[in-house]
């Protein structure tokens, strides 16, 4: 009777554990959204692309080489914040619809089965 309550509180230990491990990995998850989508990544990679365009662009000896250095960044700057508004699009229009389509046919599916088995 011992072993058995003493094999359970463990049970429960290791149950513990894994929410704990699964709060902490959702926590992780959760910071890494933000980190992509925050506006400062953006501003961020965008200044480290102009940075590094102007030194090639010093290298080549381009004259103007800031001036010239301003519009890829830009460019780069303007493909992200557009890359998320149509990812956003395409979440709402491509993929929910398609997931929820085969979440409803394998629901489909399993009733008939079980149906079936009856």
């Amino acid at each position: 009777m011992n072993e058995y309550k003493n094999r359970n509180q463990r049970n429960g230990m290791n149950f513990k554990h894994e929410i704990i491990k699964i709060k902490k990995r959702n926590t992780r998850a959760d910071a890494d959204k933000a980190w992509e989508r925050s506006f400062f990544r953006c501003v961020l990679t965008s200044l480290i692309a102009y940075g590094f365009i102007a030194y090639l662009l010093k290298i080549v000896n381009v004259p103007e080489f800031f001036n010239a250095a301003i519009i890829p960044a830009i460019a780069y700057f303007v493909i992200q914040v557009v890359l998320f508004i149509i990812k956003r699009i395409w979440l709402k229009l491509v993929y929910y619809r398609i997931r929820n389509k085969y979440k409803n046919k394998y629901k489909k599916n399993y009733y008939e089965k079980k149906e079936n088995n009856e």
